[in-house]
C-alpha cells in the first residue's frame, strides 16, 4: 500500500503535517514552536502578537486595535482596556479613558470630556464648567443667589448689610460695628440708631439711645440718655425737675408767686391760705345709659385733717335733672362720683367740694353720646326654594330716664327689615316687611336702665330656582348695624 499526504501536508518520517500551522514541525519537519506559541505561515509567533491575536488570522493593526489581550482586540483608548489591558475603567465606576487614565466625565479635571478641565473655575455643571464664585452657581451648580446678593468663597451674601462681607467678599466690620450700604457703621451712630434704617436725624431727634431715637429734651433722655426724669416728671435745660415742685409747678418756667404752693393734682399754683377745696375732672364724653364719673381732687392742704367735705354733682340734659352727692372725711387726694345720663345731646355739669372751710363750684358741659338701636334677626338654619320665608327679629334699644310714671317713645319711628335672595341662575328677589314703632312705659322707674323692644313675623314666598343664598337685613331711624348673614341649602 503506497501512503500519500493531501497537497498542504508533508510527509514527517511517515506522519502527514501541516507545515504552516503544527506547531511540532512549523515550516520544516522537526521545528517545534516555543511553549506559548503558535504557528502560522510556517512561522512560530506569539499569541498575544497585535497581529495574531489568540489565532494566525486576528490581525487588530489592520483592524484598528492596539492591544491584544486574552485573544481579543481591543484599544488602548477603551473604557474595558484604558491604556493596558488590565485596566478597566467601568469596573472602577469611571466614564472616561484619558491618556490610559480612568475619569469620571463629571470631575473637575474632565468635565464631560478628557480635553475639558475646570480646575480654574472650580465647577463640572453638567458637561460645563462653572465659577464656583459666581452668583449663578454659588459654591455649588444648584446654588443661585438672589437678586442684590454676591457670592463670597461659596456661600451668598448681602454686601450692603452683612458685617462680614461689607461692601466686599471678606470685608468685615469691626467688632459691634453694623454693615450699612456697604459701609461699616456704629449702631450708636444717629444715622444708624440700633439699625440701618432708623435714622434719628431725619426724626429730628438728636440721641441714640440703645437703639432708639430720643430726644435730649425728653423726660426719658434729658441731656443724655443715662438722665431718666421719669420718675419727677420734667426736663428742664438738661437737668430734672420735680413737675410738683413750686418752681416748677407743671412746667419748667412756671414758678409759683411768694406765698403760694402747687397743687399735685392739677399742678396749679394756689394760696394755701385761701379757702379753695380743689377741684374737679370731667370725663371727655360718655355713652347714653352708661356712667359719667367725675375725679374730685381734694387740696393737699386738707388730705390730712378730720375736716368733713361734702362732694356734688347735678348733671341736666333734655330736660331731666340728675343729681347724687357722697360726704367723707379728709384722708386722700381724690374721691369719684357718677351719675348715669340718658341721650343724647349735651349736658350740664355744675359739681361742687364743699366744707365748713373751705367752698369751690366748678360747671361744664360733657357730649353724651347716642347708642344706635341693636337689630336682633332670628337665626334659621335653612331654607328651600319655593317655600314661605318667615322673618322674625326684634329691636331694641337702651335708655336712662329719671321720671316716674311716664310713657316714652324712644325715637324709633320704623324699621324696614329686608329679606334678599340671590340666586346663581335666576334674576335676584327682594322682599320688604315694615316693622311697628317702639314704645316704652317706664312707669315706676327712677334711675334705671330701660330696655325698649318690639317684634316682627312676616312672610314672603322664595320663589327662586335652587342654587341662591339669603342674606336679612334690618335698618331703622336709629342707624342700627348692619344685618346678619344667614345660611341656605
Amino acid at each position: 500500500m503506497i501512503f500519500e499526504c493531501s497537497p498542504i501536508e508533508t510527509d514527517c518520517s511517515g506522519e502527514c503535517k501541516n507545515l504552516q500551522t503544527d506547531v511540532s514541525n512549523c515550516g520544516t519537519c522537526g521545528n517545534a514552536c516555543s511553549s506559548g506559541q503558535i504557528c502560522c505561515s510556517g512561522q512560530c509567533v506569539n499569541p498575544t502578537a497585535l497581529t495574531t491575536c489568540g489565532i494566525c488570522s486576528n490581525n487588530c493593526a489592520s483592524q484598528g486595535f492596539d492591544l491584544c489581550c486574552n485573544g481579543q482586540c481591543r484599544s488602548t483608548t477603551g473604557l474595558t482596556s484604558c491604556g493596558v489591558c488590565s485596566n478597566n475603567c467601568l469596573s472602577q465606576g469611571a466614564n472616561l479613558c484619558c491618556n490610559g487614565v480612568c475619569k469620571i466625565a463629571s470631575a473637575l479635571t474632565s468635565c464631560g470630556s478628557c480635553s475639558n478641565d475646570c480646575t480654574s473655575l472650580g465647577l463640572c455643571c453638567g458637561t460645563t464648567c462653572a465659577d464656583i464664585n459666581s452668583p449663578q452657581t454659588c459654591g455649588s451648580c444648584t446654588n443661585q443667589c438672589t437678586p442684590g446678593k454676591s457670592c463670597c468663597s461659596g456661600q451668598c451674601f448681602d454686601l450692603q448689610t452683612d458685617s462680614l462681607n461689607c461692601g466686599a467678599c471678606g470685608s468685615p466690620c469691626s467688632s459691634g460695628q453694623i454693615c450699612c450700604n456697604g459701609q461699616c457703621v456704629s449702631p450708636t451712630a444717629l444715622t444708624s440708631c440700633g439699625s440701618c434704617s432708623n435714622n434719628c436725624v431725619s426724626q429730628g431727634l438728636n440721641l441714640c439711645c440703645s437703639g432708639q431715637c430720643k430726644s435730649s429734651t425728653g423726660v426719658s433722655s434729658c441731656g443724655s440718655c443715662a438722665n431718666d426724669c421719669t420718675a419727677l416728671g420734667l426736663c428742664c435745660s438738661g437737668t430734672c425737675a420735680n413737675i410738683k415742685n413750686e418752681q416748677t409747678c407743671g412746667s419748667c418756667n412756671n414758678q409759683c408767686p411768694s406765698g403760694q404752693i402747687c397743687n399735685p393734682n392739677t399742678l396749679n399754683c394756689y394760696d394755701p391760705s385761701s379757702n379753695f377745696c380743689g377741684d374737679v375732672t370731667f370725663p371727655t364724653s360718655v355713652n347714653e345709659g352708661s356712667l359719667a364719673t367725675f375725679t374730685f381732687n381734694i387740696n393737699p392742704l386738707y388730705i390730712q385733717t378730720s375736716e368733713r367735705f361734702t362732694i356734688s354733682l347735678t348733671a341736666q340734659l333734655n330736660g331731666q335733672t340728675v343729681t347724687n352727692s357722697a360726704s367723707f372725711a379728709g384722708g386722700s387726694s381724690s374721691r369719684l362720683l357718677s351719675v348715669r345720663l340718658g341721650g343724647p345731646g349735651t349736658a350740664s355739669i355744675t359739681a361742687t367740694i364743699s366744707s365748713s372751710i373751705c367752698s369751690y363750684t366748678q360747671t361744664g358741659t360733657l357730649p353724651v353720646i347716642d347708642v344706635p338701636p341693636k337689630i336682633l334677626i332670628s337665626s334659621i338654619s335653612s331654607i328651600k326654594a319655593g317655600q314661605n320665608y318667615t322673618g322674625k327679629g326684634s329691636v331694641q334699644e337702651v335708655g336712662y330716664w329719671t321720671r316716674p310714671q311716664v310713657s316714652l317713645n324712644i325715637g324709633l319711628t320704623t324699621v324696614q327689615c329686608t329679606v334678599t335672595a340671590s340666586s346663581t341662575i335666576s334674576t335676584n328677589t327682594q322682599y320688604s316687611f315694615t316693622c311697628p314703632a317702639i314704645q316704652i312705659n317706664t312707669a315706676g322707674s327712677i334711675g334705671v336702665v330701660a330696655v325698649a323692644q318690639t317684634y316682627w313675623n312676616s312672610q314672603a314666598l322664595l320663589s327662586a330656582s335652587t342654587g341662591f343664598t339669603l342674606t336679612v337685613t334690618g335698618s331703622s331711624t336709629g342707624n342700627p348695624p348692619p344685618g346678619v348673614p344667614l345660611p341656605i341649602f
